[in-house]
């Protein structure tokens, strides 16, 4: 395994003085203007366009994967990173600790473990006739499917090793299982959502493997679990427009679902003409924003109601969306090249940032913006999202 470092080519920019902030702030601008995202280190990770970035829980570290079929991981405390020979699916994530990194397989060689501090790789072995499906984030139970409608739970003694000692429990109510199923545990690991052959989500009690409920009419193209696992978002449509000539869907809207009552609370409001394609949470949960091709809102996530509308940007939003952990910034790929930053208590567009092709992830402590671009590189830039630094 090559290790190879991760020049800093940037450095900080110093602030402005207090008087230009304090004039600033007497004209009615954000205080954001006085701290505009500025790059402060370019991670020369590829020799191609990088796919796929996301940072390990404490923000220490940063994986990427790219065209040129490699993962990297870089250190950002040290600038160094270690490459592997690993062509990984997007949806590669550190385990919750930050010691270990899971590289799920593109081809059919074994999915890797990869052990941050030793830089060693481990294939998993997966059991005969079981397709491995995902891991909790602790790394303590993995989700297996036995057969079209089998599904299990295996709890490992310790985190990712399975050869230890390890129980099984089948989850109750598993039908029609699809081959591309679609599975996400919740953050704290007590609920499973799986996405069924009918495009169903299905939600379990990840403890006692007991079903909590189905959610039926949603398309399954898209969903995501509030951080603190009491709220699923998802896009929603009717079977028969699923089983419609062509597989075409028409989408009822976006709904938000309580988790443990496996019950609709709302349904988002739409802008005219521009269906909600995605939304994400703050770290917190207490943010719900949502997208279209050019409506960016934040809704109120009680009653889903409409509490502010975001600039339109003048290109159209590509796919994802990135919210900050507190809540205060929103990037998006646009689709003149850019990455547009938003200032959600503004609402507007307060920068544009030139040559992204990777998904813009904030750090978990929001203090740094990340994306990949086409010459392989990373930027990484300066932009802390914490309330204290607005005042």
């Amino acid at each position: 395994m090559e290790v190879i470092p991760c020049p800093r080519h940037a450095a900080r920019f110093s602030s402005r003085s207090p008087l230009v902030v304090a004039v600033l702030i007497a004209c009615g601008a954000s205080t954001l203007l006085a701290q505009s995202p500025r790059l402060r280190d370019t991670l020369h990770a590829h020799k191609d366009r990088v796919t796929y970035i996301v940072f390990s829980s404490d923000g220490t570290s940063l994986a990427s994967t790219s065209g040129d079929f490699t993962t990297v991981l870089c250190d950002l405390s040290t600038g160094k990173s270690s490459s592997i020979r690993q062509i990984a699916y997007p949806g590669a994530a550190f385990s919750a600790d930050g010691k270990t990194f899971v590289l799920p397989s593109a081809t059919r060689d074994p999915q890797q473990l990869y052990d941050v501090e030793s830089h060693k790789s481990t294939p998993l072995r997966k059991l005969r006739a079981t397709t491995l499906i995902a891991f909790s984030p602790d790394g303590r139970t993995e989700l297996l499917a036995r057969g079209p409608n089998d599904l299990e739970l295996r709890r490992l003694a310790k985190p990712y090793d399975l050869s230890s000692d390890q129980s099984t429990v089948r989850l109750e109510g598993a039908s029609a299982l699809a081959p591309n199923l679609s599975a996400t545990f919740s953050a704290e690991g007590r609920t499973l959502v799986v996405r069924d052959k009918d495009r169903n989500l299905m939600l379990w009690d990840v403890t006692g493997g007991k079903i909590i409920g189905t959610l039926p009419q949603t398309a399954g193209l898209w969903y995501v679990l509030s951080p603190d696992g009491k709220r699923l978002v998802a896009v929603c449509s009717t079977k028969a427009d699923l089983q419609s000539i062509g597989g075409n869907i028409r989408p009822l809207g976006v709904k938000i679902f309580d988790v443990t009552k496996a019950a609709t609370i709302a349904t988002l409001e739409e802008a005219p003409n521009d269906q909600i394609s995605f939304a994400a949470f703050s770290s917190d949960s207490a943010t719900l924003v949502s997208a279209g091709v050019f409506a960016i809102s934040i809704h109120n996530l009680t009653d889903g109601r409409k509490r502010a509308a975001l600039e339109k940007p003048p290109q159209a939003i590509n796919t994802h969306i990135s919210l900050s952990p507190h809540g205060t910034f929103l990037a998006a790929n646009c689709g003149d090249g850019t990455v547009k930053i938003w200032d959600v208590i503004s609402g507007k567009i307060i920068a544009s940032l030139k040559g992204p092709t990777t998904l813009p992830v904030f750090s978990p402590d929001g203090k740094t913006l990340a994306f990949g671009c086409a010459d392989g590189s990373i930027q990484l830039w300066d932009i802390d999202d914490h309330p204290a630094a607005r005042r």
